[in-house]
């Protein structure tokens, strides 16, 4: 692809796949994280305090999760 053609998603997702293995890193983190997270579900006891900070944690991690996942991917599939 001529380089004066590339639109600016594609210019940033380059940039995006130098950092694919810390960004793997970081999609690994996320995956055990939240596996803790949702153990801790069956453990805190609902309307509890501690039960609201497991979820805005899930609701976090899920987030970067799903950015890190996607990144990942369209890497991937791109094959940069």
């Amino acid at each position: 692809m001529n380089p004066d053609n590339r639109g600016k998603a594609d210019t940033f997702l380059e940039g995006l796949c130098l950092y694919r293995e810390l960004i793997f890193v970081v999609f690994v983190i996320s995956v055990v994280m939240v596996v803790l997270s949702l153990i801790s579900f069956v453990v805190v006891e609902p309307g509890s305090e501690t039960y609201v900070i497991v979820v805005l944690n899930l609701v976090g991690l899920s987030g970067m999760l799903l950015a890190s996942g996607t990144v990942l991917y369209l890497c991937r599939e791109r094959g940069i």
